[in-house]
């Protein structure tokens, strides 16, 4: 299990200046590559979004999450 959406500072992510939350498609996208790489393996049982937006685009964090679970091999 892994959650994103909440870019965090810290000496990992010395470009996030202040904490924000963050549903675009390419952060979610470097989120999974890094919990599939933190965690040593090459899937996620679930994938969380932390605490949605008010302000995301709903479609373009929809689209992000359909291809991650259409990737995964689970949607047939």
């Amino acid at each position: 299990m892994s959650k994103c959406d909440i870019a965090l500072t810290s000496e990992y992510y010395p470009e996030f200046r202040l904490k924000y939350y963050e549903n675009s498609s390419a952060y979610i996208n470097m989120s999974v590559e890094n919990s599939l790489k933190n965690l040593n393996t090459d899937y996620l049982d679930l994938l969380l979004i932390h605490h949605p937006d008010p302000l995301m685009n709903a479609e373009q964090t929809g689209t992000a999450l359909d291809i991650l679970w259409e990737g995964s091999g689970l949607s047939e």
